[in-house]
């Protein structure tokens, strides 16, 4: 669980903050190293994960959220050096918050993380804070974020909507934002919640109708609707039409693979034995 006892940040962090909007001098004018996370005063999260973020103390108001101050790993030696401070100025519609999120989420996802449970954990429950400062803003992309974090417990039931919001279900509130997001008309919450409904073809529809021209979306939601159609088939007419979502979704996420989006790679593969199983179906029939 997240702890709620103030960070002891050094002064001269909190100076060069209050200053110039970063926590490192150096960083502020275009250096390349920061100032090195101290010994003292951490948040308790596992040995490999005690500076991946602090939070100033918890705002009296109940729903308010703490101020963030993310660290990342140095560039040189071992150890991390403080690297960003939220919220530290205006920043319209949530847009900076969002990319610290999806810093700290990338963070979380990658092969060094995924190496260190403790250190995962602290990368996603930074990733949380971020974005709902972000959603506060008016990001909707941030809601599909933590919608992705509560329903997949990133945070291993660590998060801060559990720690302020006891007894409600994280699952659930993943679902709601979700909807929000996807009544904005943001495709990638229309496929997973085509997903999360049972593959529902209504949010799969949506989906393909909203998805911009990127091989990533287009992939995404031509794969949601192959789902949909392939486990509602009830004749050859049906699975012919999930082959042809699945060859769809196929070609884009081939090209969004080669384009050197390894998260495709999955999803790819996914596209491709759901297109080999519709089609030897079609043959045997």
């Amino acid at each position: 669980m997240i702890s709620a006892a103030c960070a002891s940040v050094p002064m001269k962090v909190r100076a060069s903050a209050a200053l110039l909007g970063h926590p490192s001098f150096q960083r502020a004018f275009g250096g390349f190293e920061g100032i090195r996370v101290g010994k003292h005063g951490r948040i308790r999260l596992g040995s490999a994960a005690d500076d991946v973020f602090f939070l100033d103390r918890v705002p009296r108001k109940g729903d308010a959220l703490p101020r963030i101050w993310l660290t990342e790993a140095a560039s040189e030696g071992e150890g991390r050096v403080f690297s960003a401070v939220y919220p530290s100025g205006p920043d319209a519609c949530g847009l900076k918050a969002e990319e610290l999120g999806e810093r700290c989420f990338a963070e979380g996802l990658s092969s060094s993380a995924v190496g260190n449970l403790a250190l995962r954990i602290a990368c996603f429950q930074a990733a949380e804070i971020c974005f709902l400062h972000a959603a506060d803003r008016g990001s909707i992309h941030a809601l599909v974020r933590l919608a992705t974090i509560y329903r997949e417990d990133l945070c291993c039931g660590g998060t801060w909507f559990a720690r302020q919001n006891p007894g409600r279900v994280a699952n659930q509130e993943g679902l709601r934002l979700l909807k929000r997001a996807a009544e904005q008309g943001i495709a990638e919450a229309c496929w997973l919640l085509s997903e999360a409904e049972g593959q529902s073809r209504f949010w799969a529809l949506r989906a393909v109708k909203l998805a911009d021209d990127s091989s990533w979306e287009q992939g995404n939601a031509w794969l949601a609707m192959a789902r949909a159609l392939e486990a509602q088939a009830q004749d050859l007419g049906g699975i012919h039409a999930a082959f042809e979502a699945y060859n769809r979704a196929a070609n884009a996420l081939a090209f969004c693979n080669n384009s050197g989006n390894w998260h495709a790679k999955r999803f790819l593969a996914e596209a491709r034995g759901g297109r080999l199983r519709t089609a030897q179906e079609l043959t045997w029939a």
